[in-house]
């Protein structure tokens, strides 16, 4: 679906494309499942359900 949304920059949307995979892959890893277990994390420190 991202490739369609990037059909506006014309030829350089696989480049475009390509950037936003690469940051993804910086910024999460292991995928959404990490990205989700992190939050979830986060979510129980805050609450205090770490002991």
């Amino acid at each position: 679906m991202l490739l369609e949304w990037l059909r506006f920059a014309g030829s350089l949307y696989l480049i475009l494309f390509a950037a936003i995979a690469l940051a993804l892959l910086v910024v999460c890893p292991q995928g959404v499942s990490g990205l989700a277990e992190r939050g979830w994390n986060v979510l129980r420190r805050k609450s205090g359900g770490a002991r």
